[in-house]
């Protein structure tokens, strides 16, 4: 906030700005507002939430129109990214028909504000993110599969055994919060669904990575 208010002030003195710069500029009292709460609520979340603008209205007493206004600022800034959710649904008069039910938001910070602020954060890796799709998928795909055959195909390292099991817990996480953003008007807790039973985390648990 305080480097948007510089950049503002520098801009109307007749200071020339880059075009990131330029971006920061966007950077308002409302979005800092709305910012900070969905921080709150993605740390909760373990990274991603799905409120709806009703929600964000109500967290931060701001209108319609400001809230729409502040979110697409900040992912011009490249501090949110979303990804939009549909219900899909098909009838004999109407034929297959979707409808956008909410955002599904993630935080990010760019390279270039960080380095701007002064900031040593940690950046969003490609491969990381790529890697961890992966494990999520395959988490998914073995917990499809019935108990004898999961135990069968489940990897003996210990290592890739714990990250498959962190894996579980984050699609295990997400999935619960989709279908809770599905079933409630309210932000209500979802249960959570396990991936895999106690018994199978038991048998890798997720300390196996940590360092002595």
């Amino acid at each position: 906030m305080d480097k948007a208010r510089e950049v503002a002030r520098n801009s109307r003195a007749g200071e020339a700005q880059d075009a990131e710069q330029s971006k920061l500029m966007r950077f308002t009292t409302s979005c800092h507002q709305i910012y900070l709460r969905l921080l709150d609520e993605l740390f909760y979340r373990k990274g991603w939430c799905v409120p709806s603008y009703e929600t964000v209205m109500r967290w931060t007493g701001l209108s319609r129109g400001t809230v729409h206004n502040a979110i697409k600022a900040l992912r011009a800034i490249g501090l949110l990214d979303w990804k939009r959710r549909y219900v899909y649904s098909q009838s004999k008069e109407h034929g297959a028909r979707s409808e956008q039910t909410s955002n599904l938001y993630r935080a990010e910070m760019p390279k270039w504000l960080a380095k701007l602020i002064g900031i040593d954060a940690p950046l969003p890796d490609d491969a990381v993110s790529h890697r961890e799709a992966a494990l999520e998928d395959h988490a998914l795909m073995l917990a499809s599969a019935g108990k004898v055959e999961r135990r069968r195909l489940m990897p003996s390292e210990p290592e890739t055994r714990a990250a498959l099991i962190a894996a579980a817990t984050r699609a295990d996480q997400r999935l619960a919060v989709e279908a809770g953003s599905r079933e409630f008007n309210g932000w209500i807790e979802p249960h959570m669904i396990s991936i895999f039973d106690k018994m199978e985390k038991r048998s890798c648990p997720s300390r196996a990575t940590r360092q002595p």
